[in-house]
């Protein structure tokens, strides 16, 4: 049986351009790939970093970038500061530049976070915000970085396909990850603070990055549909996030989800950032365009402003019962409305891999004033029973993984929409069937303020007790 490594890379693209600048065809880049660890042993021994780095690289030569790679012991600590001072030097403000990383990440004591180079030691790694200021440090047009890594071992299991694995490396636990609260996984805060960058991560904050067996050599899932977007030349980030997050998330079973900072997903790909103090721009006249239950369920604008999803009990891992008669191992559902109001709509894909509409729930999916909800309102589902006032409450009866979406549209037509896909039963038994199974969304007016929808999503582990 293959050894189930953890290969965490999941940064992202970061882009801080000058207003009305074009790029030359001058753009440079680093693109660094990490297989073998030299203080870490056999154990931490990745597969598809270096091919990775030489696949980004090959892409961005072909839009013209000038390239430094640094592979394996090339990518020592001191080797990645260097190039990035040179960058600093000899980038010009009309460029373009990148950082793209491929190989471990890991969450260290004490510091967050961190890169692993190859020397890595308890004093030799890069952490997130040592980046992050070196990056912005280069004098170019426009600033992006790619990292194919994860931070965190949340979850103690590999996902049901035995060729995936994970780059995730436990530095200070030298094994399982320690648990970590469900609730705010799909937070983009650490991406937001950064105003004057653009993140486009492998990953959530509590997920890992998967790389796989493939017959032209292992890759990174993030990298491997990365690459497309680039050689494709899409138009729009919203466009890459699209393309990019649907495929790993199918692929893995819906256990990984790269993210994107929302201020971006309306600019031009690679181009130019939005001006400080705002949030992208509004969004045009949707296009009558047949979508399917599982784009809406994949869809992410995370902002705890105006919805917040919680899970209570609020960890990771939740034991499973066959009965439901253990109320202290079963788990409630806190949805919190900001500050305006919508239509909500709660997903659920179960660790079957079936997709159910949570709420409304089955029954009750015509009636309009519930699927309505006020500013400021909190709701805790499932309701105690109104007649016997019997405390309800979720239980999982399957291990695995589950993720719960919770949408609150502004359009009640969009809502209904994904509502009457669903049959009858609520229940979709595969992600097949969700991607094939067409919401018919029609054409919804421009939103003169705001975003058409907000999300808040948990995802955690259902174990044995």
């Amino acid at each position: 049986m293959r050894n189930q490594l953890l290969r965490c890379a999941a940064l992202t693209l970061v882009l801080t351009p000058v207003a009305g600048i074009e790029s030359s065809l001058a753009d440079r880049a680093i693109v660094i790939g990490v297989n073998k660890y030299k203080n870490l042993g056999s154990k931490a021994d990745l597969k598809g970093c270096v091919n990775d780095a030489k696949s980004i690289a090959k892409a961005l030569r072909a839009q013209g970038f000038v390239v430094e790679e640094l592979k394996d012991s090339q990518a020592t600590k001191q080797g990645i500061v260097k190039a990035l001072d040179k960058a600093k030097a000899q980038c010009q403000s009309t460029e373009k530049f990148v950082f793209y990383f491929a190989g471990h990440g890991a969450r260290k004591q004490g510091v967050g976070p961190v890169l692993l180079p190859y020397d890595y030691s308890n004093t030799s790694f890069v952490g997130t915000d040592e980046l992050y200021d070196a990056v912005r440090s280069v004098p170019a047009a426009s600033r992006t970085v790619l990292l194919d890594s994860c931070f965190s071992g949340a979850f103690s299991r590999d996902v049901r396909d035995p060729t995936l694995r994970s780059r995730y490396f436990p530095v200070d636990s030298g094994g399982a990850g320690a648990p970590e609260t469900a609730s705010g996984g799909d937070s983009t805060e650490h991406l937001t603070t950064k105003k004057e960058v653009c993140y486009f991560t492998a990953c959530r904050k509590i997920e890992q990055a998967y790389e796989q067996d493939q017959p032209a050599g292992t890759r990174g899932l993030f990298t491997r549909y990365l690459e497309s977007v680039l050689t494709d030349r899409v138009p729009t980030w919203k466009s890459a996030e699209q393309a990019i997050v649907g495929s790993v998330a199918m692929v893995t079973k819906d256990e990984q989800h790269p993210t994107l900072s929302p201020e971006f997903k309306d600019l031009p790909f690679l181009g130019s950032a939005p001006a400080i103090g705002t949030h992208g721009t509004t969004d045009p006249v949707v296009k009558p365009k047949m979508r399917t239950v599982w784009d809406e369920y994949l869809i992410s604008n995370p902002d705890p402003k105006f919805l917040k999803l919680r899970l209570d009990p609020d960890n990771t891992r939740i034991p499973i019962q066959q009965d439901g008669a253990d109320e202290t191992k079963g788990f409630h559902l806190v949805v919190e409305v900001g500050a305006e109001d919508g239509y909500l709509v709660l997903l659920d894909r179960d660790p079957s891999g079936a997709i159910w509409l949570l709420y409304p729930e089955v029954g009750r999916r015509n009636n309009l004033e519930m699927l309505h909800v006020s500013a400021l309102q909190r709701m805790i589902r499932p309701e105690d029973n109104p007649e016997t006032k019997q405390r309800r409450f979720y239980f999982p009866n399957k291990r695995g993984t589950e993720r719960i979406n919770a949408i609150l549209f502004r359009s009640k037509e969009r809502a209904l929409a994904l509502i009457e896909a669903f049959p009858e039963s609520g229940k979709l038994e595969t992600l097949a069937s969700a991607q094939s199974r067409e919401v018919r969304i029609g054409t919804a007016p421009a939103s003169t303020t705001g975003k058409p929808y907000y999300t808040s999503d948990v995802i955690f582990e259902t174990v044995e007790p």
